[in-house]
């Protein structure tokens, strides 16, 4: 009976998490870390999924260092911890390149992109091959833009919110390696499906406005460029 409560309790939380409740899911986590103490397999899942909770509500010191203790607990080829590992992975890449670690994020987000199963999870790990690998090596990173591209491209077509995001990196990996005339096309695309050059922004498309104007400034056209400025 105790042992289907604690189930019960990691599977509450792992669907808080999920579902984006993070601070739920890390009271969750939390209150059952140590009746885990003596089962080490399953001390290193709850730590990975503790690890992404504290990754997504910013408390990042604390976020690596339960990832790193929950991937050194996962032993190592077993098939059903897969996603484990890939999640793993996945959060220590977005936790190294939020702290501009590019070698680390790129080692891990390799590390995660074949363990994945869902496009999404896929998709994720190569926009960060994409994101960091460009600064090592410009024409693998555009390789894995292209791949990043189709596979998103054939999963969900209508999510082109997503594509947009893709695209204006894919144009930013060609702005390194001076495409310049190839990137503006790229970036003009983006821009077009994030809304235009409306009113309303996010991020997103901030990023992409001034990437667009870089590129514009790259090729000489002043006047595009403080248009996008």
């Amino acid at each position: 009976a105790s042992a289907h409560t604690l189930q019960q309790q990691f599977d509450q939380s792992s669907a808080a998490l999920t579902a984006g409740r993070f601070e739920e899911a890390l009271r969750g986590f939390e209150a059952i870390e140590p009746r885990l103490a003596k089962q080490p397999e399953g001390l290193a899942v709850l730590r990975v999924r503790k690890g992404e909770a504290l990754m997504r509500l910013g408390r990042d010191e604390e976020a690596r260092t339960a990832l790193r203790q929950g991937l050194a607990g996962l032993p190592a080829g077993a098939a059903n911890l897969r996603e484990d590992w890939m999640l793993g992975h996945l959060a220590l890449g977005h936790l190294a390149e939020r702290s501009l670690d590019y070698g680390e994020a790129l080692k891990n987000y390799r590390a995660a992109e074949p363990l994945a199963v869902r496009p999404i999870d896929k998709a994720l790990a190569l926009r960060g091959i994409v994101q960091t690998g460009m600064f090592f090596d410009g024409r693998g990173a555009l390789a894995d833009a292209d791949r990043v591209i189709a596979l998103v491209n054939e999963a969900a077509p209508d999510n082109k919110y997503l594509i947009a995001q893709l695209r204006a990196l894919r144009g930013r990996a060609l702005l390194n390696l001076k495409g310049y005339k190839e990137a503006g096309e790229e970036l003009g695309w983006a821009n077009s499906a994030l809304g235009g050059l409306s009113l309303k922004a996010d991020a997103a498309d901030l990023t992409t406005r001034g990437d667009m104007a870089l590129a514009q400034l790259l090729l000489g056209n002043d006047e595009a460029a403080r248009k996008y400025l």
